[in-house]
């Protein structure tokens, strides 16, 4: 926003703000903003007295905060353009920002900025002022958090090169606006820590991947080792470098850099590549080793990919270079399957002293902007309008171009087609974040494999599968699997099928700080439950078992 003519401020009716908001409205912590230029021409919102609309408001001087009445009052005054509320260390609120995920003319949301709306939709959300950016309002009971994740928002059809952020607050102090243009219709703010603690992870791991994408930039103008599809050099190459050093006119430093990403990716702690690497005195770590320092590079080094200690460590303890011990991961042990998540908030008629007419949700005027929420009926689907605001996301890929992040489908093919082989070449794929057939994975995460068949085998084929992407090493996988299945088309399987699921997140989660990402089935045909021969080409039983995948994907 670098132009001298004042934003349009986008927002609704301030008095009569959606009834979510009202436990804020009963504080006095709210401050009015004005647009103000800064002298590089982009706008901002500092935080004014609403008593004294020229001061300045302060977010640790409760003396310059007022009523949410008080606050109203100076904007139907013209004395500002819109209203703040003032967070402190002591509200049960939490709000996270989400900055340039919104076309201003289109409405739409960018992918990104969907995935967190995606998380937090049991809470209220909201446009705020400017039009491009959106806010999470909830619960937390978390600790202190005050982070910002600032990126660049990759290919989109808007402002392509915009630089974005996400704005995470949280028992902190924070002047937030306040649009009441709303996103959905949730009506009471809900908890949303486990939002938080998965905008960390997202956060970092973006970080670790644009790390990434400036080593595979420099591959691309001096050679690191990396390219489009991961790691350039084969497990071979990887250790005749450990042993015998970098090749002549390679960069040292940048393939020292690659072997560690290598090994951080096949689920190697820090001490165990640093035990692998002073072995070897002429190898790629000697010249750190001679030095004294091949420790603190090894750790310099994961820091660049965003996990100094990952997940899924080992039992040993590290030190780094300033003579610091971080923490073992836990071993494993037997969990039981998690409760089944909380209902969804219901919107039942709320307390009756709530019932304040300047928290109706809907218009009274005839006239009413046509953004707002039309009665709904409780017998109808819900209706999508073209370019209204949409928080589910678009199609984002498990491996790029090959597999959606969510979605159901069938590996097809006669027998003795290598369908087994392949579905276990794409797991092991998937958990360690290494191209398949030459497709990006998109999302590492980890693998359920549910053996309807040759269950004895599963051991045997993954262990292979890992020692090929992975070499020698023996670190666990992030990959489970059950030696059962249930009949797919009898009733409950869908219920049964996402009760084994839960509890393969529960232990991925725990054991490596991965959600599961792909289910597989091996195969249908051994667990589809027909009723006599020829129903797997019944068109009509072939769509049943697809509308189970579907339930559960």
């Amino acid at each position: 926003m670098s132009s001298n003519s004042k934003p349009i401020t986008q927002q609704r009716d301030l008095a009569k703000l959606p009834r979510a908001l009202a436990p804020l409205l009963e504080r006095s912590q709210w401050a009015v903003w004005r647009w103000t230029q800064k002298p590089d021409g982009t706008w901002q919102k500092p935080p004014y007295m609403a008593t004294q609309p020229e001061r300045h408001a302060s977010t640790s001087d409760p003396g310059t905060w007022s009523s949410y009445e008080t606050a109203l009052a100076a904007v139907r005054a013209r004395q500002a353009d819109g209203i703040s509320y003032i967070l402190t260390e002591d509200d049960p609120f939490a709000a996270i920002d989400l900055d340039h995920c919104r076309c201003l003319e289109t409405h739409s949301i960018d992918i990104w900025g969907q995935l967190f709306l995606e998380r937090g939709r049991n809470s209220y959300s909201e446009v705020t002022p400017s039009g491009t950016g959106c806010r999470i309002w909830g619960l937390a009971n978390g600790g202190p958090l005050h982070r910002k994740f600032t990126l660049k928002a990759g290919p989109r059809e808007f402002e392509p090169d915009k630089i974005v952020c996400a704005e995470l607050f949280r028992r902190t102090r924070k002047a937030l606006t306040i649009t009441g243009y709303r996103l959905n219709t949730i009506r009471e703010l809900t908890n949303i820590d486990r939002v938080f603690d998965w905008a960390v992870i997202w956060g970092e791991r973006r970080k670790a991947e644009a790390a990434a994408a400036e080593e595979a930039a420099r591959a691309a103008n001096g050679g690191n080792g990396f390219n489009s599809d991961g790691c350039a050099y084969s497990i071979d190459q990887i250790e005749h470098f450990v042993r015998e050093g970098a090749p002549p006119k390679a960069n040292r430093s940048e393939l020292f850099h690659t072997i560690i990403g290598h090994y951080l990716g096949c689920g190697w702690d820090q001490e165990k590549i640093f035990e692998h690497l002073q072995q070897f005195p002429d190898g790629i770590g000697g010249r750190y080793l001679s030095e004294s320092r091949l420790r603190s590079e090894i750790s310099r080094s994961a820091g660049k990919y965003g996990a100094v200690e990952l997940p899924w460590s080992g039992a040993s303890a590290w030190t780094d270079g300033g003579g610091q011990q971080a923490k073992a991961a836990p071993i494993p042990q037997p969990v039981q399957p998690p409760p089944p998540p909380p209902p969804l908030p219901t919107l039942e008629p709320e307390d009756p002293e709530l019932e304040d007419p300047e928290l109706e949700d809907e218009p009274e005027d005839d006239d009413a902007d046509l953004d707002e929420d039309e009665p709904e009926q409780s017998d109808l689907p819900q209706l999508f309008v073209h370019g209204s605001a949409d928080p589910r996301p678009l199609t984002t890929w498990l491996v790029k171009h090959v597999l959606p992040a969510r979605g159901h489908g069938l590996l097809s093919g006669q027998w003795g087609t290598a369908k087994t082989f392949t579905a276990i070449d794409l797991a092991a794929a998937v958990a360690t974040g290494q191209p398949f057939l030459g497709r990006v994975i998109k999302r590492q995460s980890g693998v359920l494999f549910i053996a309807a068949e040759g269950a004895n085998q599963v051991r045997l084929r993954f262990d292979a599968v890992w020692k090929e992407k992975c070499g020698d090493g023996k670190e666990r996988a992030p990959f489970c699997w059950y030696e059962v299945a249930p009949t797919l088309l009898q009733k409950g399987s869908v219920e049964k099928l996402i009760a084994m699921a839960r509890q393969a997140e529960a232990i991925l989660m725990r054991d490596y700080g991965l959600p599961l990402g792909l289910v597989i089935i091996d195969t249908i045909a051994a667990c589809a439950g027909y009723r006599r021969s020829g129903e797997e080409n019944d068109n009509a039983v072939g769509q049943a078992l697809m509308n189970v995948l579907k339930a559960v994907a």
